[in-house]
């Protein structure tokens, strides 16, 4: 009986309660081919609101936020809004300072004089 494990993330983008999909499988069993899988995913309850963002004296830009204990974001960001989201930079992560409290410093930033940010979940 060999197995194989995998993990899958589905973090749905809508917010308004659960979101389902299938998760098809290619299988050797006609009487089961595709194994179908059903997924459930939540997306957020509420948007963190970015807070306290502000040039440092150094140059750098800095932002927090708040949002449940552990949760795990990416910043990304732009200096042109017309690239599409999937061409955004990947900045890093924020870190929490304090519980469910995060904060992000852009260390790129003396280079970059106006850019836009996005957080993204997960």
């Amino acid at each position: 009986n060999a197995g194989t494990s995998f993990t899958v993330k589905f973090a749905p983008f809508e917010f308004s309660g659960p979101q389902y999909l299938y998760l098809n499988l290619p299988n050797n069993d006609a009487t089961q081919n595709p194994f179908r899988i059903p997924l459930t995913g939540f997306a957020l309850t509420s948007i963190p609101a970015v807070a306290d963002a502000k040039r440092l004296g150094n140059g750098t830009f800095q932002f927090a936020f708040d949002d449940t204990q552990g949760a795990s974001y990416t910043v990304i960001g732009t200096t042109n809004l017309a690239l599409p989201v999937t061409n955004w930079t990947v900045l890093g992560t924020p870190t929490q300072t304090t519980f469910g409290h995060f904060q992000f410093t852009d260390s790129q930033t003396p280079a970059n004089l106006r850019r836009y940010y996005r957080l993204r979940s997960p």
